[in-house]
């Protein structure tokens, strides 16, 4: 579930929790997931906060494992300008201002684009090609100046 809001910066929608844990099995009774190793121990997971600037759109409830095109294509008011979706344009750069380490690592194609643009891939991404990787409570990103 992505639930969107504009304005503020740091609202309540920015920080879901929910229950998870890695190599689980479900409760008996069908309720919280629980830890196989230590049963009764619920691990929380924390799911991201996209922010978009400078359209100022906040997406809460962001999974690890989603793509940001997908995000965007939800959220049309994030303001991010695509024209090829493949990682060959450059049209969608993003700058990383918070949260780069929930990103997964960007590959050939994208460093190729963004090597052109002279742009350094720990700042700067091509949001066709961004995957939330890890757990991270917010992510905010800045639409690139056009050329």
């Amino acid at each position: 579930m992505v639930h969107a809001a504009q304005g503020g910066s740091k609202g309540p929608a920015c920080r879901a929790m929910m229950s998870r844990t890695p190599a689980h099995r479900s409760s008996a009774a069908g309720g919280c997931p629980i830890d196989a190793q230590s049963p009764g121990l619920q691990v929380p997971l924390l799911m991201a906060c996209v922010r978009f600037e400078p359209a100022s759109v906040e997406v809460a409830d962001v999974e690890p494992g989603t793509r940001l095109v997908d995000v965007t294509d939800d959220h049309p008011q994030s303001a991010v300008p695509y024209a090829c979706r493949s990682a060959s344009c450059g049209t969608c750069r993003v700058r990383v201002l918070e949260g780069a380490e929930g990103l997964a690592a960007p590959e050939e194609d994208e460093l190729d684009v963004l090597d052109l643009f002279g742009d350094d891939p720990a700042r700067v991404r091509l949001c066709c090609q961004i995957r939330l990787e890890r757990d991270v409570p917010r992510l905010v990103l800045r639409v690139c100046e056009s050329w």
